[in-house]
């Protein structure tokens, strides 16, 4: 699996930078129970709190999520679901998308939360980065 088209600077930027004054993004994956995919289709595993991808040193290897709820949805199949998912400004390894569903992007580490309430506070987030995995 691998993004379509890149963002330009200044769509990047401005998501990063966003992202920073908030420090964390919400972004959104599809996921099918408690497995969702990663680079070459080899189906991963994600529990609650800090997940960290796999084959990050390959060009489109690591965590694939959609930066809007809008694209996530065009984007999963019938059998998967939508998990509300964060991350650091810092793990933001490539941003792009995809031409039928919108911006994306490919992440190093995903936080996975063990609720559906939607928004996470600042001081929540950074509980579960201090986790361990």
């Amino acid at each position: 699996m691998c993004l379509d088209y890149e963002l330009t600077k200044k769509q990047a930027d401005k998501i990063k930078a966003e992202a920073r004054k908030r420090g964390y993004i919400r972004v959104w994956k599809a996921c099918a129970a408690k497995q969702t995919g990663t680079a070459g289709g080899i189906r991963g595993k994600w529990k609650k709190g800090i997940s960290k991808a796999k084959y990050l040193r390959e060009r489109n290897g690591g965590w694939y999520a959609f930066i809007s709820h809008r694209g996530a949805k065009r984007y999963k199949l019938s059998h998967e679901s939508i998990k509300t998912c964060y991350a650091k400004p810092s793990w933001i390894k490539r941003l792009g998308g995809y031409d039928s569903c919108g911006h994306a992007a490919i992440f190093t580490h995903l936080c996975f939360p063990d609720w559906d309430k939607g928004d996470m506070t600042i001081r929540e987030f950074r509980a579960m980065c201090k986790e361990k995995p």
